[in-house]
């Protein structure tokens, strides 16, 4: 009879779905380093995660071809905002778990800022053909 509820025991451990859950996006790449480079890729559109966290970005440089979407995502307690230089795309101040995406179409060297904690938060996005 123990062995019966015990055996039901480690079941029951073993069962469930496989649903992840928490804050990891899974749907791309997720930046790891200080400088990220996205490879060419034959089919389906280029992604790349850039976190907002301790009042940085990480990375806080990258370097992708054109046509990468990018994905910034406030990992942080507090609100942070993505704005570029050059007025080329802004994002509204985003809460602890919000996200802002921009798809860079054209070559260049696009700066960007959190307007709420500048200057120290700052990136940079190198867009190659």
């Amino acid at each position: 009879m123990l062995l019966g509820v015990l055996l039901l025991l480690v079941l029951a451990g073993c069962g469930g779905d496989d649903t992840t859950t928490g804050n990891a996006v899974a749907d791309g790449p997720v930046a790891t380093g200080k400088t990220v480079s996205v490879p060419a890729t034959t089919s389906g559109s280029k992604t790349l995660h850039v976190k907002m966290e301790s009042t940085k970005f990480v990375p806080d440089e990258v370097t992708v071809e054109t046509g990468t979407t990018i994905i910034w995502v406030n990992e942080d307690t507090v609100k942070h905002n993505v704005t570029s230089s050059d007025g080329s795309f802004q994002s509204e101040d985003l809460v602890q778990g919000g996200a802002y995406s921009f798809t860079f179409r054209e070559p260049g060297t696009y700066e960007y800022t959190c307007t709420l904690h500048p200057p120290g938060m700052k990136g940079t996005v190198i867009v190659e053909d």
